[in-house]
């Protein structure tokens, strides 16, 4: 048995266990758990051999928070992903995958971060359909945008996606999107709005409560 845990640990680490376990180590100390990367990294490691991965894990992240950190709507992300952290606690939200280091496929990465949640929350503001990146370019056309692969992920997976819309935004239409992206405008919208904003935000909890995410007990 010795000689098996042994062996266990100075097996090398793949990258995106690595980076995947390092997002949500983040999230862990916040909470005063000092695990280590390599502590995480059980849980997020996927071995064909092993039943257990990311996908269906009960003890990981289960609300990933798809947003743009520019733009129209990136305050009203920031603020969206505060109150779920708050109500959820921090060890179920995973806001992004911004740990990934260099060589690593970020591209399988979020796939393996989407895939462990149970609803991908994406925040949409005026200008969400239309920024671009320095080039000029729709930032949505591009296959390596970030806030592209999450939601293509989730939608790919069939996990619910909730379009959150903000600022007075509109939810795009099939025509506006990438085709990996088309499905998003057949689902069932939340619109947040700044003269209701409690209310707005109590019924968004209400509706990831209905899939059986509970809220964060907090010790007393």
């Amino acid at each position: 048995m010795r000689l098996e845990i042994r062996q266990r640990l100075r097996r090398p680490l793949d990258p995106i266990g690595i980076a995947v376990a390092r997002g949500t180590r983040k999230f862990l100390q916040a909470t005063g758990d000092a695990r280590s990367d390599r502590d995480v990294y059980g849980r997020f490691h996927h071995d064909p051999s092993r039943s257990t991965s990311i996908l269906g894990n009960k003890d990981g992240p289960r609300i990933f928070i798809s947003y743009r950190r520019r733009g129209e709507g990136a305050g009203y992300g920031g603020r969206i992903a505060d109150r779920l952290v708050e109500h959820f606690g921090v060890g179920q939200c995973f806001r992004d995958v911004d740990d990934i280091e260099s060589g690593v496929d970020f591209v399988k990465t979020i796939q393996e971060a989407v895939g462990a949640c149970e609803v991908l929350i994406a925040v949409i503001g005026p200008d969400w359909i239309t920024q671009t990146d320095v080039r000029g370019n729709r930032r949505l056309d591009d296959p390596r945008d970030f806030v592209r692969l999450e939601i293509a992920a989730a939608l790919q997976r069939d996990i619910r996606v909730i379009p959150v819309l903000v600022g007075g935004a509109d939810i795009p239409t099939e025509q506006e999107l990438p085709d990996v992206l088309s499905a998003l405008s057949r689902r069932q919208v939340h619109e947040l709005t700044d003269t209701r904003w409690e209310y707005d935000v109590t019924k968004l909890i209400a509706a990831i409560e209905s899939i059986g995410i509970k809220a964060h007990s907090r010790s007393k």
